[in-house]
């Protein structure tokens, strides 16, 4: 896939439209896709391996409403596991379910502050649900 320069310890990247990716690698030799990056193809073991950068929408496959959490976490809130791909499936929480959240809803990933109300600058993977 042509794109950004990627750095070896990313796993998200933005491409040349500032659109937020998360970053994987490919198979060359069966095509097989992995999230986060890894030193061989699980599938046929293989090490030519390629930077890929995973599609930006996926498809709900599960997930949980939090009513608890821990101090200063709005709650309640949802988190889910999101599929990319056929090997590549990424948990976070899930945006925009307040008015209503399906398994086999469309969902686009982006990233977010992990806890806007402390400021905390690590970031943590969020998926906005996407209507159609």
């Amino acid at each position: 896939m042509d794109g950004p320069d990627l750095d070896d310890s990313a796993l998200v990247v933005c491409d040349a439209t500032d659109t937020a990716h998360f970053r994987g690698h490919r198979c060359r030799a069966c095509g097989s896709t992995w999230f986060p990056q890894r030193t061989y193809c699980a599938h046929c073991r293989s090490r030519d391996l390629e930077p890929w950068l995973l599609p930006v929408e996926g498809t709900l496959y599960s997930y949980s409403v939090v009513h608890r959490g821990r101090p200063g976490v709005r709650v309640p809130y949802a988190v889910g596991s999101v599929i990319f791909t056929e090997h590549v499936a990424v948990f976070g929480r899930i945006l925009g379910w307040e008015d209503g959240i399906e398994i086999g809803q469309r969902v686009r990933a982006r990233i977010a502050p992990a806890d806007e109300r402390s400021g905390d600058p690590r970031s943590d993977y969020r998926m906005l649900l996407v209507r159609t």
